[in-house]
């Protein structure tokens, strides 16, 4: 099947609508129609709640002559906008931090690049940012010291945001999911981390994060995903480590922590994936995580460990 390019040339006034609250376009619907070259949207751009130009397949859906500032600059009640897959190539304006209704935004892989604006992350409304994948947009985490954000969602893996994660980011209660894997942060983690008690998923690997894992991370109670691999952290597992038995996913590999491998990952018994490869870890391996038989994947390679290893415990393991 040949695939078409759907380009979003204009944006034509028209009346307001009572009734409109959700515009979906996808390219299910419109590969079947070879002769669309340029398709003309009609929003109401008073009333227009969610606005999805999302593509699963990137590259396919295009904005041109168009500019992101008139695409949202009159949608006043605005709440939920994914652009996720469209290649708009473009900076970021400014515009978007004055989105007061916004509830997610999700425009990740879309060639976005330059700064990103740093107000948008207080928007008093917004619950979920998702800016993944844009590799060439810039920015830092911004200070929350004096405020009481809604976020439950941030994704910015795969971008050039830097800098130091600052204590206030322990402000963020209602972060469920963190993803800034794969950018361009350094420092060390801050303990108020800990703060974030209702987080699921967390994942900070492949930065330069350097120092201690905090012992506060022990208080993440309801965690199932824990990445911090291929950062420079160093010294030991915290034994608050043992405390989220939740935990289905922990990734250490690539680090510089030491000593022993703690008995306490025995009580994380719904771990599928264990990965504590290239780093220092020394002393005797403990014979209790062999009894994690949910393991699907156990990596304990390149460290100065000794012991047996007792693989035939673990039936769910996968070989290579």
């Amino acid at each position: 099947m040949v695939q078409s390019t759907l380009t979003v040339q204009s944006l034509p006034s028209c009346s307001p609508t009572k009734t409109l609250t959700l515009l979906t376009i996808t390219l299910t619907t419109l590969k079947s129609h070879p002769s669309f070259k340029a398709v003309p949207i009609v929003i109401p751009v008073y009333v227009v709640a969610t606005y999805d130009l999302s593509s699963w397949n990137v590259n396919l859906l295009q904005l041109k002559k168009l500019s992101l500032t008139s695409l949202v600059g009159n949608l006043t009640r605005l709440e939920n906008l994914d652009l996720g897959g469209v290649t708009i190539i473009s900076t970021m304006p400014n515009i978007f931090a004055n989105l007061s209704t916004l509830r997610s935004l999700y425009l990740h892989d879309c060639g976005m690049y330059g700064e990103f604006p740093i107000g948008i992350f207080k928007l008093p409304n917004l619950r979920l940012l998702d800016v993944k994948y844009n590799e060439d947009l810039t920015s830092y985490w911004p200070d929350f010291q004096y405020w009481s954000s809604p976020l439950e969602e941030i994704d910015l893996a795969a971008t050039s945001f830097s800098g130091e994660l600052p204590a206030s980011m322990g402000n963020l209660g209602s972060l469920i999911a963190l993803s800034i894997r794969g950018c361009n942060f350094s420092g060390s983690i801050p303990y108020s981390i800990g703060n974030l008690t209702n987080l699921i998923y967390l994942e900070l690997s492949n930065n330069s994060l350097a120092g201690n894992i905090p012992s506060s991370i022990g208080n993440l109670i309801q965690l199932a995903f824990l990445g911090l691999y291929d950062n420079q952290l160093s010294g030991p597992i915290p034994f608050g480590l043992a405390n989220l038995t939740q935990l289905t996913v922990l990734s250490l590999g690539s680090n510089r922590l030491t000593g022993p491998i703690p008995f306490g990952l025995m009580n994380l018994t719904q771990l599928h994936i264990l990965n504590l490869e290239a780093n220092e870890f020394q002393g005797q391996l403990p014979i209790s995580i062999f009894n994690l038989k949910n393991l699907i994947l156990l990596d304990i390679s390149n460290n100065s460990l000794s012991g047996t290893v007792l693989i035939c415990n673990m039936t769910s393991l996968h070989y290579p």
